[in-house]
């Protein structure tokens, strides 16, 4: 009996944790290991109360993703650093955008710290024309486009 109270109290206490965790989530791929780490909790519990309230707070790590935004400036000719934010916290992701132009060749996305830096050789891009790379980022359940526009050659 201790030893089910035990594991009872233990699976409490993760959810409970997981729960105030929420709002420290600081990359993508946390918001993925987070709900792994709740999976148990919601499969242990047999009673209806418990399971939906771990069934909630899986929820709410999913619902994180639609919070997600890019934001970016230009760094300098053909250069532009774009960071992600979760309700307005900087955080960051361990996979790459993947690029798109109309005009520009050459796209590269790098990590730069906690920031993404895009380069690209605009040269063949016209002056006069709306010249624009676009980022999709792959999140949990959702994919987030950012597109910046830059002045041809």
């Amino acid at each position: 009996m201790s030893q089910f109270e035990e594991q009872d109290r233990a699976m409490e206490d993760l959810v409970r944790g997981m729960e105030e965790h929420i709002a420290e989530i600081s990359s993508v791929e946390e918001i993925d290991r987070c709900i792994t780490r709740l999976r148990p909790a919601v499969e242990y519990f047999f009673d209806k109360t418990r399971r939906e309230w771990a069934e909630s707070v899986v929820a709410s790590y999913r619902k994180l993703s639609t919070f997600v935004t890019a934001d970016g400036r230009a760094d300098g000719r053909d250069a532009y650093v774009v960071s992600l934010y979760l309700k307005g916290k900087k955080i960051t992701t361990a996979s790459l955008p993947k690029l798109a132009s109309n005009c520009a060749s050459q796209l590269k996305a790098v990590t730069r710290g906690e920031d993404i830096l895009i380069t690209y050789n605009s040269e063949d891009c016209l002056e006069d024309e709306e010249n624009s790379v676009e980022l999709t980022f792959r999140l949990p359940g959702k994919s987030l486009r950012h597109r910046f526009f830059f002045q041809g050659r």
